[in-house]
C-alpha cells in the first residue's frame, strides 16, 4: 500500500510528488474497478426486478385462473391454490427486499460515496494542488527577478505574495495528501462491507424463502393425494362411460340383426285379387271391397277380452325400420310386385261420436305397400 511516511514528510519534494502520483494512479484504477462493479450490480438488480415482475405476473395469473370462490375455481382446486398464491406474494416481497438492499446497500454507496464522493474529491484536490503549485512557482520566479532591480517597497510586496502563494501551495498539498490517504485506507474495508451486506441480503432472502416454501409441504402432499383420488375417479367414470357406449352399440347391433332376420323371414305368398288402392306402413289407403282407414286410424293386431290391442311402439318402430330397409334396398321400377305377408287384422274406425273396430284382410307387398279388404 502506498502512503506518505514520516521519513519523507509532506514537504514539497520529488519524493512527495512521486508518492502523490502513485496514489493518484491507484485511485484512477480504483475508479475503473468501481465502474465495472457498478455496471454488474445494476445488471444484477435489473435481473432481480425481472424476477419480481415475473413472480407478480405469475401470481396474478394463478389468482385469475383458480383463486376465486366460484364453482369453477372450486373444481380447479382453489382451496389449495389460494395457499400457493399467498406464498408467491410473500416471495415477491422477498425479491423486492433483496433488490432494495442491493440498490441502497451497494449501488448507491458505490455511486455516491466513491464515484461521486471520495474519488471525485481526490481528483479535485489534485487539480487544486497543481494550480496552487503553479501559482507558487510563478510567485517565486517573479520574486527572484525583482530582488536586484526593484525598490524595497516593491520587493517587500513581492515577498508577501510569495509567502501567500507558498501557504496556499502547502495547504493544497496537505489536503491532497489527506484525500489520497483517505482513499487508500477506506478502500481496505469499505468495499468488503458493501459486498458482505449484499451477500447477507441474499442469505436472508434464501433463508426466509426456504422457511416460506417449507410451509407448502403439507398442502402439496394433500394436493397430491387429492389428485390421485380424482385421477382414480376419472378412470372409473371413463370406464363406466365406455361400458355405456358399448352397451348402446351392442343394443343397436342386436336391433339391426333383428331387422335383418325379420326381412329374411318375409317370404312371398301368392295372393288373389288385385288391390285397388294401397296403403303404406305409415298410414293406409282404401282397397277394393272395403273402406280405407280413416285419418288418425291405427292398425290393431288382435282383439282380446278387454277390447282390441293396438300395435305396440316397439312393433311400430320395427315396422317402420322394415319399411325403410325395403325402400332403400329395393327399387320398384321395372320389378314384379309380390306379396310377402297377408292376414286378418283389426282396424279402428272413427266417426262422429263413435269409435269401433272392424276386421279387415291386410296384404303387405314387396314395394312396402299395405292393402286391406273387407274380406279375403
Amino acid at each position: 500500500m502506498i502512503l506518505f511516511d514520516e521519513e519523507d514528510g509532506l514537504d514539497d519534494t520529488p519524493m512527495f510528488k512521486q508518492r502523490a502520483d502513485e496514489m493518484e494512479a491507484s485511485a484512477k484504477r480504483l475508479k475503473d474497478r468501481c465502474a465495472a462493479l457498478l455496471a454488474g450490480a445494476k445488471k444484477y438488480r435489473d435481473g432481480i426486478t425481472t424476477m419480481l415482475d415475473a413472480t407478480n405476473a405469475f401470481t396474478a395469473a394463478l389468482a385469475d385462473f383458480g383463486g376465486g370462490s366460484d364453482e369453477e375455481s372450486l373444481h380447479l382446486g382453489s382451496a389449495v391454490m389460494s395457499q400457493f398464491i399467498k406464498v408467491f406474494r410473500e416471495l415477491a416481497g422477498f425479491y423486492d427486499f433483496l433488490r432494495t438492499q442491493l440498490d441502497l446497500g451497494m449501488i448507491e454507496r458505490v455511486q455516491k460515496d466513491w464515484m461521486e464522493g471520495v474519488l471525485a474529491a481526490a481528483r479535485d484536490e489534485r487539480r487544486k494542488y497543481d494550480r496552487k503549485a503553479s501559482d507558487y512557482e510563478s510567485a517565486r520566479v517573479r520574486h527572484q527577478s525583482l530582488k536586484k532591480l526593484t525598490k524595497r517597497e516593491v520587493l517587500e510586496k513581492s515577498h508577501a505574495d510569495l509567502a501567500t502563494a507558498r501557504c496556499g501551495e502547502e495547504e493544497a498539498r496537505f489536503e491532497l495528501a489527506r484525500k489520497l490517504t483517505e482513499v487508500e485506507l477506506s478502500k481496505r474495508y469499505s468495499f468488503l462491507e458493501l459486498v458482505v451486506g449484499a451477500v447477507h441480503a441474499h442469505l436472508m432472502f434464501f433463508r426466509n424463502g426456504t422457511d416460506l416454501l417449507g410451509r407448502l409441504e403439507s398442502p402439496i402432499n394433500d394436493a397430491l393425494q387429492i389428485g390421485e383420488h380424482l385421477r382414480a375417479e376419472k378412470v372409473l367414470r371413463e370406464r363406466g362411460l365406455e361400458d355405456m357406449i358399448r352397451g348402446r352399440k351392442e343394443a343397436a347391433d342386436r336391433r339391426e340383426a333383428l331387422i335383418a332376420r325379420e326381412v329374411a323371414a318375409l317370404e312371398p305368398v301368392p295372393g288373389s285379387g288385385a288391390p285397388g288402392a294401397g296403403a303404406s306402413l305409415d298410414g293406409g289407403a282404401a282397397g277394393n271391397g272395403g273402406p280405407g282407414p280413416a285419418s288418425g286410424g291405427s292398425v290393431v293386431l288382435s282383439a282380446g277380452p278387454g277390447g282390441p290391442v293396438q300395435m305396440s311402439s316397439a312393433n311400430a318402430e320395427l315396422s317402420a325400420d322394415i319399411e325403410r330397409l325395403i325402400r332403400t334396398t329395393r327399387s320398384t321400377s321395372g320389378q314384379q310386385v309380390s306379396i310377402i305377408k297377408q292376414g286378418y287384422l283389426c282396424k279402428r274406425s272413427q266417426g262422429k261420436g263413435r269409435s269401433d273396430f272392424k276386421r279387415r284382410f291386410f296384404v303387405l307387398d314387396s314395394n312396402g305397400m299395405m292393402y286391406y279388404y273387407s274380406h279375403k
